[in-house]
């Protein structure tokens, strides 16, 4: 039943489903490239303007520019970015948020993420990835989350 100040309204049977919560978090998205393909790019982060500079990691740019996703165990308040290309051309650095994960077990389990948009059937869920535990809890994200905030997860263990 339902009902305000006005009208109470009972509706045909229901189904309830509670999506048990998933601990995720925002991260950043470094995009990085140069004009020139097959340029390595290095990507590094520090806590203020001025560094020291940490490298997170370099890639080998062969299309038109790669993306970083900073799954840092745990991240400042503020945190700078930077990339450096090893060609005579400046690299371009934008910068995007999306959602990554916490999973957790023991190492070598396997586990499938899953997910659902916050408005629909409730029983359509969709296999995102599969994911072998390399330590006891790590932070899992996918290229397919990106722009995708409002969906819900599920983590099934896989046999």
């Amino acid at each position: 039943m339902v009902s305000n100040s006005d009208l109470v309204v009972t509706s045909a049977p229901a189904r309830l489903s509670i999506v048990p919560s998933v601990k995720k978090r925002t991260v950043p998205v470094l995009h990085g490239g140069v004009i020139l393909n097959f340029t390595h790019l290095y990507f590094e982060c520090a806590d203020s303007p001025g560094g020291p500079w940490v490298p997170l990691t370099s890639m080998l740019q062969t299309n038109g520019g790669v993306f970083f996703v900073d799954c840092s165990p745990s991240l400042p308040e503020q945190r700078f970015y930077r990339v450096r290309g090893n060609s005579q051309y400046t690299p371009w650095l934008w910068i995007d948020f999306t959602t990554a994960i916490l999973l957790s077990g023991s190492v070598g389990t396997r586990l499938r993420v899953d997910y659902l948009n916050a408005i629909g059937p409730p029983d359509a869920w969709v296999p995102l990835d599969t994911v072998t535990l390399t330590s006891p809890t790590q932070l899992y994200s996918h290229h397919a989350l990106l722009g995708k905030m409002g969906k819900l997860y599920r983590i099934v263990p896989v046999p």
